[in-house]
């Protein structure tokens, strides 16, 4: 069998620190209201074309979340995954 380790086990967001958990969430969401926003200028001032490759770079980028190795760079990619996918649906 094997040891497949939660986020939470992994960064230690356990008992006291708990709230951070929540965070990811909201951040992911909070991003994804900017991407949305930002998606349509973007998309205004370039091509649609042209926007949709900024949107799947941002995609590409924030699906390297599964690579962090702190809570940090966790939150971080998964702020550039919500831009990602808020502006992806301009």
């Amino acid at each position: 069998m094997t040891n497949l380790a939660t986020v939470s086990a992994t960064f230690e967001v356990l008992c006291s620190r708990a709230v951070l958990r929540g965070y990811l969430g909201s951040i992911f969401f909070f991003a994804f209201g900017i991407g949305s926003y930002c998606g349509g200028l973007i998309s205004d001032s370039l091509e649609r074309t042209r926007s949709m490759y900024v949107t799947d770079a941002l995609m590409c980028v924030g699906s390297l979340s599964f690579l962090a190795s702190n809570y940090n760079a966790y939150v971080m990619l998964r702020f550039i995954a919500g831009l990602g996918d808020g502006a992806g649906i301009e």
